[in-house]
């Protein structure tokens, strides 16, 4: 997560903010071991305070200092509790570039913007340390029982595997034993252009469902580089977040309440954007109509008792090494609710997310206030030659509508 901050930041408060909070939720420097089960907090002893380091800046970019890039390649530390970090980059004009990096076993991508927002209502007196989250958990979207979350789970499996009838391809190829080694860009669209992609996602897509939109040009946009490849593979297969959190109220912080709807579009389904946008409504209807957001979340339960290897076997079986086309989503609006963070005008924010080497790309696009920001993040080497700007042109032509 990042926050691009007009001057006045205050780095030291933000500090002792973080460690009080810290020293009042332990669970935010927990240890994470894992055994023959689920992985699990050990809450004794706990590790160690989450930290805020300041890095040099000098004069002021557009685009993110670098220490940002290894950031997202550098190595967090579960299993002695460190699994928050802050890095402040501080710049000559009094600007400030801050990143906060997580482990996602303590929060999703919602939780982390609820997590900084409410660090900003503290250190503005406005919220209580103890009133960070609520106590009680979130019903589960499933009230089946075991059984009955045995048998979502197995209806999942079966609609995931009818996926494989027309196996999907990334850019890097099939899962690959090279380590992480990851690069970012991010395009911020200026108001008038972000006001007209927006009434353009509203018309072609519904008021409801801007998101696919959104998918269906970053779809076509992974495919115009295919197409410069002379390889269109048979379809593109990209798995949706669905936040579960119930609208209204408080909001859990520290659950990862998010299940996936994986949608598949076949190469001649891609040719046409509105063509691409009528199949994945119809796919959206009927994923929905057959609780797949519900068997989604009880296989992901019962996932998390399952050695990551079986993820690996089950890509090479059924999916010839791969498990979907590249990562994706749309969040919307990012930390609505704060408009200052310590002291500091919130110029922009956005999220700057990992993905593994293979798919090896992921596109994540929000809105701050009138702005909308895509951040696109991708194995080094995957893209080569001219293909990164194949993949940019494309987007910018079917999100604005330009030829």
């Amino acid at each position: 997560l990042v926050l691009r901050l007009d001057p006045g930041f205050k780095l030291s408060r933000l500090q002792e903010v973080v460690h009080e909070v810290a020293g009042a939720h332990p669970i935010l420097r927990a240890p994470i071991r894992r055994g023959l089960g689920a992985p699990h907090y050990r809450l004794d002893p706990p590790g160690p305070f989450p930290q805020v380091t300041e890095h040099a800046g000098g004069a002021r970019r557009e685009t993110l200092p670098p220490v940002f890039e290894e950031l997202l390649n550098g190595v967090m530390e579960p299993r002695r509790g460190e699994l928050l970090r802050f890095d402040a980059v501080p710049y000559d004009d009094g600007c400030v570039d801050l990143a906060m990096t997580w482990l996602h076993m303590l929060f999703d991508g919602s939780g982390s913007e609820y997590f900084a927002t409410r660090l900003a209502e503290i250190e503005a007196g406005t919220r209580s340390i103890a009133d960070l989250a609520p106590s009680e958990e979130i019903a589960s979207a499933s009230q089946t029982g075991l059984r009955g979350r045995g048998e979502q789970a197995r209806a999942w499996q079966q609609q995931f595997r009818a996926l494989a009838a027309h196996p999907p391809r990334s850019l890097a190829g099939p899962l690959r034993r090279e380590p992480q080694s990851l690069e970012f860009d991010l395009t911020s669209f200026d108001p008038p252009e972000s006001e007209q992609i927006g009434e353009r996602a509203r018309t072609l897509a519904g008021f409801l469902t801007p998101m696919l939109f959104y998918l269906a040009a970053t779809i076509r946009a992974h495919d115009a580089v295919f197409r410069a490849r002379g390889a269109r593979p048979e379809s593109y297969v990209v798995p949706l977040p669905v936040d579960l959190r119930a609208k209204g109220g408080e909001p859990a912080i520290f659950r990862t309440r998010v299940s996936m709807l994986w949608f598949q579009a076949r190469a001649d389904e891609v040719d046409n954007l509105e063509t691409l946008l009528a199949r994945l409504k119809q796919q959206r209807k009927e994923l929905i109509r057959s609780g797949s957001v519900a068997a989604g979340l009880a296989a992901m339960d019962f996932a998390r008792f399952a050695p990551k290897h079986l993820y690996a076997q089950m890509a090479r079986r059924d999916f010839s090494g791969e498990l979907c086309s590249f990562f994706f989503a749309f969040t919307d609006q990012f930390m609505p609710d704060c408009e200052y963070f310590f002291g500091a005008r919130v110029r922009n924010g956005f999220h700057v997310p990992s993905v593994p080497p293979s798919p090896g790309s992921s596109a994540i696009l929000s809105l701050r206030g009138d702005r909308l920001n895509l951040t696109h993040v991708r194995q080094r080497g995957v893209f080569r030659g001219g293909e990164l700007d194949i993949f940019r042109e494309q987007l910018k032509r079917d999100v604005l509508g330009t030829t």
